[in-house]
């Protein structure tokens, strides 16, 4: 059953919990908990995976940070969502829409999802029962058309650990983002 505006008892712009007294955001678990790995679900091959983000997001704008630190630019490509989020999620942006500078900031360009609109399509796609929020980064598997994370600190793991691999050529000797204890 797809969450509908008119059915929504949480709605996705609502940032406190109703009756919180604390005022703080509490980001929920994310859902999709892959990995990219050898001999994997998710095997790391170039041009194999999209990265869903939105430049409002700090979670989702340290992986296109680490991404771009680490040379994978040619490798992984990415979309921005539109910055604004509104009752359906974040939205792919449009050609009529003036407000969303930034590179990338397009329709979703990946073959079969032409008629995607939201973020959430992708999710629904995944997973018609889908109940959770749709957030942001999404890494997607275009081959399987699957989520394989969308958990930020899980993705750059990936992109640090995973994804620089020898037939691809990187240079990253000597090159840490994390300390060595």
């Amino acid at each position: 059953m797809h969450l509908t505006d008119s059915s929504q008892t949480e709605k996705i712009t609502h940032w406190v919990a109703p009756g919180d007294k604390t005022g703080e955001f509490k980001r929920g678990q994310s859902q999709f908990r892959n990995f990219i790995k050898n001999g994997g679900e998710f095997p790391p091959e170039a041009g194999r995976y999209h990265l869903y983000v939105s430049y409002a997001c700090p979670w989702a704008h340290r992986t296109l940070i680490v991404r771009q630190l680490k040379g994978l630019e040619s490798i992984i490509p990415f979309t921005s969502v539109h910055w604004h989020m509104q009752e359906k999620g974040w939205r792919f942006a449009t050609p009529e829409d003036k407000d969303a500078p930034g590179e990338e900031v397009t329709p979703d360009p990946l073959k079969g999802h032409e008629k995607y609109t939201h973020l959430r399509d992708i999710y629904f796609q995944v997973d018609p029962e889908y109940k959770g929020r749709f957030t942001v980064p999404v890494l997607y598997d275009v081959k399987q058309g699957k989520i394989v994370s969308n958990e930020s600190s899980e993705i750059i793991r990936m992109f640090y650990t995973e994804v620089s691999f020898p037939s691809m050529s990187i240079p990253t000797d000597g090159f840490m983002l994390r300390p060595l204890h």
